[in-house]
């Protein structure tokens, strides 16, 4: 048996990415998920086969299984506070392959002790290859393998002239303005998000504003959400068009970011999709805020997507309200953000990054 292990969104995105190809590239090997943290809610939302592990005597009950009878291979994502996926890596006497959702996750932190290194580790891009190797020291090289963004391979198929259309219907946006999508995360939202509001309303260019929370916000953040909705009352640009509530299944996430015009967070993995998806994409990082918690939660000193020219930081409400100015307005001496050529250069769209990462699975079984 061949066991995947998956706890946060992004993590489970790039777990379902190669899940779904065993029955074509796999077929005579039984595979099965073992879900803790948000992702028990959300596979069983999306209709996905999984084993919950949601208490210690589930991890118990897990680890002894695992113990007595190891699985041919482990696989997990690299979630916040290591989640089961660590405790398997450490303990379960089989071949381990770790996958990285987004730059650095989470290696400087619950993955950074040798006992807690996988065998193998799947990541992006050449980005994340240097990361790995400059954060574990002694890692060989040749078990850091690149695949591409394995959770983005669903957006080479959108259809982004019809999903703006999509969403302008399902929403009833009549007017004519652009659509500027916030995402959340946990720590430093609030006040983000009601500096997003504060330039917008500064600029004075109506937009319709989408904000996206975390999925987890509400249980791990609730004092951030609850000023989150506070905020919500403050655009006076525009309107706030509330899509949290929305059923998966009728508009997912991945399909409200390729409707968008601009989309802002601070260092979320959706701003990475919005690059891929060639949209207006800006960090907002200021030093004692975003910056500071990216830095505390990698490790990292520069966020890579910026540093890549892939996405503009701002810093600073001033900055803030100039790169949505010039996002947004389309009257302005300087449209766009002209991120769009390193998005090509870095993002490329193929569709293709799960089935690579199976090559790699396959390489290592055999």
């Amino acid at each position: 048996m061949i066991a995947e292990v998956t706890k946060d969104p992004g993590g489970m995105n790039v777990i379902l990415g190669v899940h779904k190809l065993f029955p074509e590239m796999l077929p005579d090997r039984e595979v099965k998920i073992f879900s803790n943290g948000a992702s028990v809610k959300l596979l069983t939302e999306r209709g996905v086969a999984h084993t919950p592990v949601e208490t210690a005597a589930d991890v118990f009950r897990i680890a002894d299984m695992f113990t007595a009878t190891p699985p041919e291979l482990l696989i997990t994502d690299m979630s916040s506070d290591g989640g089961l996926g660590r405790l398997l890596v450490k303990s379960v006497a089989a071949r381990t392959i770790a996958i990285q959702d987004f730059w650095g996750a989470r290696l400087n932190i619950e993955f950074k002790d040798e006992l807690y290194w996988p065998d193998y580790i799947l990541v992006p891009d050449a980005v994340g290859k240097e990361l790995v190797l400059g954060s574990w020291n002694g890692y060989r090289e040749e078990d850091v393998r690149i695949t591409g963004w394995i959770a983005f391979d669903n957006l080479a198929s959108m259809n982004q002239p019809a999903l703006r259309e999509k969403l302008r219907g399902r929403f009833e946006l009549k007017e004519n303005w652009p659509v500027v999508v916030f995402v959340g995360q946990i720590d430093g939202t609030a006040r983000t998000f009601e500096e997003t509001v504060r330039a917008l309303n500064a600029n004075g260019t109506p937009v319709y504003l989408l904000p996206r929370w975390h999925p987890r916000v509400k249980k791990d953040g609730p004092a951030e959400h609850e000023a989150c909705l506070r905020f919500m009352g403050e655009l006076r640009a525009g309107l706030i068009i509330d899509t949290n509530n929305v059923p998966y299944a009728e508009f997912p996430s991945d399909e409200i970011i390729a409707a968008s015009d601009v989309v802002a967070g601070m260092f979320s993995t959706d701003l990475a999709k919005a690059a891929q998806l060639k949209r207006e994409v800006i960090s907002v990082l200021y030093p004692e805020l975003g910056l500071a918690r990216f830095k505390s939660l990698t490790k990292l000193e520069k966020f890579p997507l910026v540093e890549l020219g892939c996405a503009v930081m701002a810093q600073n409400q001033d900055e803030l309200k100039y790169y949505l100015r010039h996002a947004i307005d389309s009257e302005s001496a300087f449209p766009g953000l002209d991120c769009g050529p390193d998005q090509e250069k870095h993002f490329p769209c193929d569709g293709m990054s799960a089935k690579r990462a199976m090559k790699e699975i396959i390489s290592i079984l055999d």
